[in-house]
């Protein structure tokens, strides 16, 4: 509504505009209504060779002001376009028309997600070809998105999927409110043709992890092709098993897939996602700073880091949860650290410097026991330990819990922990919600 809106008021300005020129006297000639000439300028995507055959007009016909009302509202309705606008002129000669345009600034990338017949590159260039407007980017609003997938049907179609649909998705905007604002892409998929991986290979991979990438893409084989489950694949799956083995630059090619079987029924594809694996890093060092509750030392114990050892980056991550937990233990409640890795590529090696933020010591609060009685409620309360305004102890809710079980009415319950963690005074309250199982 807000496009309409607006390309309303643009129309009423161009009206306005356009009411400056008058228009034929009456008795004017025949000759003074075919239109001689059109222009358009305020695009710097676009050339007026592009956005001319958009307006529907052509050289030599008859023309009025209705026809250039339509035509604005075609080049509007395309999304493509901003504050469209034209004014007109007669002579003797013919009418001159002049369309002015801004370029929408509201675009996103296009995807195709399931189209394994063609490359992004041929799909692109198809598309193209029908819609000169088309160059890989699309509006949020407006009919070119629409007529993009019409394009991407006929395609599938002639494929000899006839009961196929294409499906348009936009990633981050609220479908049901229509609203756009925080699209990322626009997503063209198609439905009514299952297509599915038969192989998946890793090209460019060394032959000494390839048993694990295989062993991982046992997942994939025989599922649904669909380019962005690959890619999360890629990267909850592949990426962290590279970066174990010290494969710190290593880079993913995009998803590829080759049709190797095709039916009415059916399409198999062999997939495949290229690896530019790198040199295999080894830890030079480690560099510790920001720590001044716990000694360098102390923490090196944690996060088991020796030089000279392959660089496992998922290691190091895992095991600074330790360190995390050392300082929650302490009530150093919002304790962080953050790993940065200084690179010797000509060495092959990495020093690995961890900056610690400490943070404020929290204090115990409030404690709340939820779903018991109350004869269990006063024994737990009288056997917690952890007063307010004493340091609070990350650990001590999940130990008080083991060591009170005994307490509980029986053995089949469930018990949460929730620690509110309250900046504005450096507390902590906690809750224990007691659930019978």
């Amino acid at each position: 509504m807000r496009r309409i809106g607006t390309f309303l008021l643009s129309l009423l300005a161009c009206t306005l505009l356009c009411g400056q020129t008058p228009a034929p006297r009456r008795g004017a000639s025949l000759s003074s209504y075919k239109l001689i000439e059109i222009s358009i300028t305020g695009s710097k995507r676009y050339s007026p060779q592009q956005i001319i055959p958009l307006t529907g007009l052509q050289l030599g016909e008859q023309v009025g002001e209705g026809d250039f009302q339509q035509a604005s509202e075609k080049l509007g309705g395309t999304g493509m376009f901003t504050n469209v606008s034209y004014t007109f002129s007669y002579d003797s000669a013919g009418t001159r028309l002049q369309f002015q345009v801004g370029d929408s600034d509201k675009l996103a990338p296009v995807k195709f997600e399931n189209f394994v017949w063609f490359s992004d590159a041929e799909l692109i260039e198809k598309i193209h070809s029908i819609l000169p407007l088309f160059q890989g980017q699309l509006p949020f609003d407006g009919d070119l998105t629409d007529r993009v997938a019409d394009v991407l049907q006929e395609l599938v179609v002639a494929r000899g999927f006839a009961a196929a649909k294409v499906d348009v998705g936009r990633p981050g905007g609220d479908q049901e409110k229509g609203e756009a604002g925080t699209i990322d892409v626009i997503v063209y998929s198609v439905s009514g043709v299952p297509v599915h991986i038969r192989r998946l290979a890793f090209p460019g991979a060394e032959a000494a992890l390839l048993p694990r990438l295989q062993a991982a893409a046992k997942s994939q084989i025989g599922g649904e092709f669909q380019r962005s489950r690959l890619e999360m694949f890629t990267r909850i799956d592949l990426r962290p098993l590279l970066l174990s083995e010290g494969k710190l630059r290593v880079q993913f090619g995009g998803v590829q897939a080759k049709v190797v079987q095709e039916s009415a029924q059916e399409v198999l594809v062999d997939t495949s996602i290229p690896i530019t694996e790198g040199p295999t890093y080894k830890l030079a060092g480690v560099a510790w700073f920001g720590n001044t509750l716990f000694p360098s030392n102390q923490l090196d114990s944690l996060v088991h880091l020796h030089p000279g050892d392959v660089m496992n980056l998922i290691a190091v991550e895992r095991n600074l949860g330790r360190v995390a937990g050392l300082y929650r233990a302490a009530g150093y409640m919002r304790a962080s650290v953050k790993p940065d890795l200084v690179f010797d590529d000509s060495a092959a090696t990495a020093t690995c410097s961890l900056t610690v933020k400490e943070g404020p010591q929290y204090h115990m609060g409030e404690l709340d026991l939820v779903g018991l009685d109350e004869q269990t409620k006063a024994k737990l309360q009288q056997a917690w330990s952890l007063h307010p305004g004493q340091p609070y102890d990350g650990a001590y809710a999940q130990m008080f819990l083991k060591n009170t079980h005994a307490l509980f009415p029986g053995d089949s319950w469930k018990v949460a922990v929730h620690e509110a963690v309250n900046d504005s005074d450096t507390s902590v309250d906690v809750t224990l919600n007691f659930n019978s199982k």
